[in-house]
């Protein structure tokens, strides 16, 4: 998905982008499911990645590698995004895709350092807008359209 496009012609300005991407899909899901649903699978099949049982998301996809992150797609470290990776969590829990949601799940515990006071759970990296992205991210409602061939 494009993140920026010419107001005058409508031809993208940038590159496709991880975090518009896995940003986008959570945001569609809630009006059109099957678009949400073929967004997931093409940026989990262009842009996901896995190390020792981490899920990771690259902010680009291969044919558009080397850029790096801004204000609104945070740090991108070795082309893995912080904000695709995070917006992925909600990805896999709309699209019940368990597997993947346990290794993003893994990176975000690792690397938000949660931590649990009283009745509050926050993450300690966050901040207050990461944390309100986070509850968002982790309480997406699965969708009815599940599985690839209802997606096609």
């Amino acid at each position: 998905m494009f993140q920026a496009v010419s107001w005058h012609t409508g031809d993208p300005i940038d590159k496709p982008r991880g975090s518009g991407t896995t940003f986008g899909l959570y945001f569609l899901s809630f009006v059109d499911p099957k678009l949400s649903a073929q967004l997931y699978y093409a940026a989990k099949k262009e842009l996901a990645g896995s190390l020792m049982g981490f899920g990771l998301m690259h902010e680009y996809p291969a044919l558009f590698s080397g850029g790096s992150g801004d204000v609104d797609s945070g740090p991108v470290i070795l082309g893995y995004g912080v904000s695709p990776t995070g917006f992925m969590i909600a990805g896999a829990r709309i699209h019940k895709d368990k597997s993947y949601f346990k290794k993003l799940y893994r990176t975000s515990v690792i690397f938000g350092a949660p931590r649990s006071s009283g009745d509050k759970w926050q993450y300690v990296t966050g901040g207050p807008l990461g944390n309100a992205i986070m509850f968002a991210m982790l309480t997406a409602i699965p969708s009815k359209i599940s599985t690839v061939k209802e997606v096609k």
